[in-house]
């Protein structure tokens, strides 16, 4: 199960699309993070989970101080001996350093790094409170967390800005990271980007089906979401493994806010109250995880299936899509994701014309192989001859 903390709202950084928006600084304290651990057990057993994964999120995280992570952690170790627990972090990277790395490494954390993409494109959006680029920063440390063997893996969030895509495959092949994109959400500094919706995810889906494309000629040993989730479920008809689309929000989910908030999802501000659980200093975390509220957003699924999505097709690769998105763009969590008729068009894609050129890389590698095979036991045969 997953447990997103956002430890604070404060960021470094002055994103153009941030999903915070201008709100009040806050902080998590350190004892209303140790009130919620006390009680991940008792929801563990109440769910029938055994895996516990920890999300440090804000904001930016590492603002709230290594001294907080550390003993957070220390705290979580203790109080959930039982329990197999992961550790990864959200961030935008600009604040690692040496003594950073190090706890990285003792607590075997993963990182995601918030990057778009090449420098041209990351600087015209994630910039500093200063109006400087970031990129440049990000790199140096992404290259002192590789040097160190951290695992990390990039986020990229696109919008409707026409890309470079011959100049974005060359840095993704420079940094050989797993890499998720996602289209803009239009929240928080993004609320305008909500009128350009077909334009952000026509975007979207061209950089999508170039990377794919790209992927199947290169060596690159990558995972590109949600490239992989998608051809991994047209080929098992299993449900897709990401939350925003396998049907199990508020399930396999829950966060911690910086004021003891909790709710159902981090991309979820928790200043719309009528989707938050309640606050875990008033009440117990499973009575939260039970509430009204949260049963109310489980019955979704329920509502759409019976109305907006009763006869589509590719029910079972989206399920309506994420929670948060219908909320922010339509007002309303009855509602199907925004991008809907531009995702059916992405999965119809790959359902398609996409498998065809998966088959076809299959056996172009495979006959590859064997010609490299020919050529050893040739290069084998003429050795054994000269002896």
């Amino acid at each position: 199960m997953q447990f997103i903390i956002k430890v604070t709202s404060e960021c470094n950084l002055s994103c153009t699309y941030c999903s915070e928006g201008l709100r009040q600084l806050e902080y998590l304290n350190i004892e209303i993070y140790k009130r919620f651990v006390d009680g991940i057990p008792k929801l563990l057993r109440h769910v029938g989970h055994k895996n516990v994964d920890i999300i440090w999120h804000g904001g930016e995280p590492l603002v709230i101080g290594k001294q907080w992570i550390t003993e957070a952690i220390e705290y979580t170790n203790e109080v959930l001996s039982d329990f197999e627990i992961s550790y990864s972090i959200q961030t935008n990277a600009t604040l690692i350093d040496e003594e950073w790395i190090q706890i990285f490494k003792e607590f075997d954390f993963s990182i995601g790094i918030s990057l778009d993409g090449y420098k041209e494109l990351h600087d015209q959006y994630r910039i500093a409170k200063n109006g400087q680029g970031t990129y440049e920063t990000i790199i140096t440390n992404i290259k002192s967390l590789k040097s160190q063997g951290i695992p990390a893996s990039l986020l990229m969030v696109l919008n409707s800005t026409v890309i470079d895509l011959d100049k974005l495959w060359n840095t993704l092949e420079d940094l050989n990271l797993n890499l998720k994109i996602q289209p803009v959400v239009p929240i928080g500094n993004a609320e305008n980007q909500l009128v350009e919706t077909n334009n952000i995810y026509n975007n979207y889906s061209t950089v999508l089906k170039y990377i794919f494309k790209k992927l199947l000629t290169s060596h690159m040993d990558i995972t590109v979401q949600p490239i992989s989730n998608l051809l991994t479920t047209i080929l098992t008809n299993n449900s897709i493994g990401e939350c925003s689309y396998n049907g199990t929000c508020t399930r396999n989910i829950i966060t911690l806010y910086p004021n003891g908030d909790v709710g159902f999802c981090g991309r979820m501000s928790n200043e719309n109250k009528s989707y938050i659980y309640g606050n875990i200093l008033n009440h117990d975390i499973i009575s939260l995880y039970d509430s009204e509220v949260s049963e109310k957003i489980r019955n979704r699924q329920i509502y759409l299936q019976e109305n907006d999505c009763k006869e589509c097709a590719f029910w079972e690769f989206c399920h309506g899509g994420c929670t948060v998105d219908a909320l922010s763009s339509n007002g309303d969590i009855n509602s199907k994701y925004h991008y809907c008729e531009g995702y059916k068009e992405l999965l119809y894609y790959f359902m398609t014309e996409g498998l065809t050129e998966l088959k076809k890389a299959l056996v172009n590698r495979k006959m590859r192989y064997r010609l490299l095979i020919e050529e050893k036991d040739k290069l084998i045969k003429e050795l054994h001859d000269e002896r």
